[in-house]
């Protein structure tokens, strides 16, 4: 049986007991539809927001209020985390592109301006190395749970470093132009 509605109801009607089979099956029918929302909306495999998705949705069956059907909570669920996913992108590359437009594409215009280059040398030297690592992530667009494990951070430390390299890039932007 693969109709995730029906999976659902079979769940439900179940013994306590008995839940956790039924659970199982109900996980890889809802990995089949989360796995299309995807595809859709991203147009690649993610197998890691696939899982995500699904363990979402079994982990939320207690609170299923069954206001609609299981498929239709199950949807709405995968396109909030594909929603958060690309939202996730957008900031990365625009952080990304904020670091390069700030260092890259500064250096042509520095040679005949000796302190914007010296500004420039004093923003990558101030970068730790685990901050570059950080950027160069990005720019690659991994997630905030790759950063984190690839760095041995925690979430939040990946996200607390990125709000202070947007605020870093904003000042050095603000310093830029007034010596410009």
């Amino acid at each position: 049986m693969s109709n995730e509605n029906e999976l659902y109801e079979r769940w439900k009607e179940c013994p306590e007991v008995l839940q956790e089979q039924w659970e199982s099956e109900l996980f890889h029918a809802v990995e089949r539809h989360a796995r299309a929302v995807v595809w859709l909306r991203l147009g690649e495999q993610n197998r890691e927001l696939v899982h995500e998705i699904a363990s979402a949705a079994i982990l939320g069956l207690p609170t299923f209020q069954q206001q609609s059907q299981f498929g239709t909570w199950v949807h709405s669920i995968a396109q909030n985390h594909v929603n958060t996913e690309l939202r996730r992108r957008g900031r990365y590359r625009q952080v990304f592109a904020e670091y390069e437009e700030l260092t890259d594409e500064v250096h042509p215009r520095t040679e005949n301006n000796v302190d914007l280059y010296i500004m420039v040398h004093e923003l990558e030297a101030s970068l730790s190395p685990q901050e570059r690592d950080l950027l160069k992530g990005m720019g690659e667009e991994k997630d905030d749970r790759e950063l984190a494990r690839e760095l041995n951070i925690s979430i939040e430390a990946v996200e607390s470093r990125i709000r202070r390299l947007r605020s870093f890039g904003r000042k050095f932007r603000s310093a830029m132009t007034v010596k410009h």
